[in-house]
């Protein structure tokens, strides 16, 4: 393996020389492709329309929106007109025009739903649902696209439809979505039976078969995905082993298109495994390749990677520039926080303080700028969604009432007979209409109770964070104040990667044990440096406590560790906090111990139990919790010589349930 990987390093340059030569003669190729073209819509002529397309989709897209409108003209009233719209939705989501290729998408679908759910149309309708969860990937609407490719794969393998490339990428992505769902072994499931259905396939088919091409690139993708994964339960060396394997098909394959995406994965992984100076290599090859294939959407990563891996060497000079590089191509304004943490820390250690910190109030301003507008768009979905409903209430009732109306009219020259019938009848259809407009209404006021329990909980886990960003502050005040700079410096250090894990799980309901973990450490260590360091503390984990799959609820025991440092510790010399995670029965025991005075011996605090105000929002949220999730948490507080707080809490593995 060292001298494959010295063979690749070696014949590098000679690779990108031999690229650029070929896409000189892929540009020649396509314009000969060009002087054939005609109007008639026959399968050589769209095949070589899509040709040219997918050519300068990502080579020049102004270019490729002229062919496919071209495209879209030759198979006009054809059903290969939904071919044509498919590009089109393709190149809107190049362009993260999301909405209007959510719109087009949606709307094709609805216009054309009967012929489309034909058997010859099948596939077309599978096409359109595989482009709705690709928008609702790009958007990181994890939940939405993982429904729609479930339902894509029972179609899929349910209905005997015949389109084993869309088929298998259906079940990469739902690979993928997983992982990034925390379901590891979940997507670790997909991915074997991918690689199993790949494998069988590519036995029995040599490069003549049409799917060849298809079925090769999606088997490095899966190998991709397989790194990922890897990295994610924490075996980074396995990871590099996929990463590498999917980096050797690429070349055998020929598919050096793949190559960009390759580099920076393995790149990540090299700073996940302390390997800087690969990390760089593999950042620099990838910012190579980008060159000759327009990558644009990864060249921030890209560049991040080689910032960071010149910054944990400590090779800040070299570091900046490229952090700041990746700041400036970056157009997702979530990418720029964690660059922004990272250049502050280069100029931190250039002993540039005048700029770590102004990065540093960069880096916070945007976080809590991104913070409130996830706010404002929750508040804005749910109002959304109660106006449009009572839009469409309002215009059934008018419409009831219309025809309603009408009858009457129609009726008016009937005999007496026929007008005493026609009354009993609106006596009927009223009691039935006032019947279903109770039920209406009752439904409303669940739907309306439950948004604001779902809301109030939002906002209540909100408190918690100023009431700990109060006494950081305060501390980082106090040490600028004394001109001790270099301890300020560690601390905004140290606060910056909390206020980090507490950015991440602002708008989710739930969080992994592992990551609350992390976060109580990185508080506790926080709150050492703001005390004194006058306690010390000790974290323990059961053996048969899975951190990585069992779900809580975000911050949930964050303010009694707070208590026990305000109130406990804080009051006796050689304080100590032990926090312990257990598991008994179904359920997950956290206990939180300090060794303070206890609630009996001081008669100021007699009977507080530690209270503060976030106490009382844990209560409210545990209250809304129980409402919304079904989910019985419980928590008991003793203290006869020691305060001990003990949680208990059903394990709860992901925040829906996957079938």
């Amino acid at each position: 393996m060292r001298i494959y990987v010295a063979m690749i390093s070696l014949l590098f340059p000679v690779f990108l020389l031999s690229q650029d030569i070929n896409t000189q003669e892929e540009y020649r190729v396509i314009d000969s492709i060009k002087t054939v073209l005609t109007t008639t819509n026959t399968d050589k002529n769209r095949s070589n329309y899509i040709r040219i397309i997918m050519f300068y989709a990502r080579r020049n897209i102004d270019s490729s929106k002229v062919y496919v409108a071209k495209y879209t003209k030759v198979t006009e009233g054809s059903r290969m007109r939904f071919d044509a719209i498919s590009r089109k939705i393709y190149i809107l989501q190049l362009e993260k025009k999301y909405d209007e290729a959510l719109a087009l998408t949606e709307e094709t679908i609805a216009a054309n739903l009967e012929e489309l759910n034909q058997p010859k149309n099948k596939y077309a309708l599978l096409k359109f649902y595989g482009a709705l969860g690709e928008i609702h990937l790009d958007q990181r609407a994890y939940e939405k696209a993982l429904e729609i490719y479930y339902k894509t794969v029972s179609i899929y393998e349910n209905e005997g439809v015949e389109d084993e490339i869309n088929y298998y990428l259906t079940l990469l992505n739902i690979s993928g979505i997983l992982a990034q769902l925390g379901y590891e072994e979940k997507a670790l499931e997909y991915c074997d039976k991918l690689e199993a259905l790949l494998s069988e396939k590519i036995d029995v088919i040599d490069k003549t078969y049409r799917h060849y091409y298809g079925i090769t690139v999606i088997n490095i993708h899966n190998q991709i995905n397989k790194a990922d994964i890897y990295k994610r339960l924490h075996n980074l060396p396995k990871a590099i082993t996929y990463a590498k394997k999917a980096e050797t098909l690429s070349i055998v394959e020929k598919h050096h298109k793949l190559l960009p995406k390759i580099y920076a994965e393995l790149g990540n992984l090299y700073i996940a495994a302390k390997h800087y100076e690969n990390a760089i290599q593999n950042g620099l090859k990838a910012l190579e390749l980008e060159k000759l294939y327009n990558y644009p959407e990864y060249k921030d990563t890209f560049l991040h990677t080689v910032g960071i891996g010149y910054s944990e060497l400590k090779d800040y000079k070299k570091a900046i520039p490229y952090l700041k590089n990746a700041l400036k191509v970056t157009n997702v304004e979530t990418a720029k926080v964690p660059i922004l943490d990272d250049l502050a820390k280069a100029y931190q250690g250039l002993k540039n303080y005048k700029k770590a910190t102004e990065t540093f109030v960069l880096y916070n301003q945007l976080k809590d700028t991104l913070y409130s507008q996830n706010q404002e768009k929750a508040i804005a979905e749910i109002t959304e969604k109660y106006e449009n409903d009572k839009k469409q209430k309002e215009i059934t009732l008018l419409h009831t009432e219309a025809e309603l109306q009408q009858l009457k009219i129609e009726q008016q020259s009937y005999i007496i007979y026929v007008i005493i019938g026609l009354l009993v009848l609106l006596l009927i259809l009223g009691l039935i209409w006032y019947k279903n407009r109770q039920q209406q209404q009752q439904l409303k006021d669940a739907i309306l109770k439950l948004d604001r329990e779902k809301l109030q909980q939002r906002f209540l886990r909100t408190q918690l964070n100023p009431h700990f960003f109060f006494h950081a502050l305060a501390s980082i005040e106090g040490y600028i104040y004394k001109e001790d700079k270099e301890t300020a410096s560690i601390f905004l250090q140290k606060f910056g990667a909390l206020m980090r894990n507490i950015l991440e799980s602002s708008d989710i309901d739930f969080i992994s044990l592992q990551t609350d973990i992390d976060f109580i450490e990185k508080y506790l260590s926080v709150q050492s440096l703001t005390n004194n360091a006058n306690f010390t503390y000790t974290i323990a984990v059961a053996d048969d406590v899975n951190v990585a799959n069992s779900m809580i609820p975000p911050m949930l025991i964050q303010p009694f560790v707070e208590n026990a440092i305000l109130h406990g510790v804080s009051t006796v010399e050689n304080g100590h906090i032990s926090i312990d995670y257990s598991k008994k029965d179904s359920n997950l025991i956290i206990s939180i111990t300090d060794n303070g005075k206890g609630i009996t011996t001081s008669p100021k605090k007699s009977g507080m139990l530690h209270r503060s105000m976030s106490t009382d929002i844990i209560k409210q949220r545990i209250e809304n919790i129980q409402k919304i999730h079904k989910m019985k948490i419980t928590y008991e507080v003793a203290s006869v010589e020691n305060t001990v707080v003990t949680f208990t809490i059903p394990i709860k593995y992901g925040n829906f349930s996957i079938s």
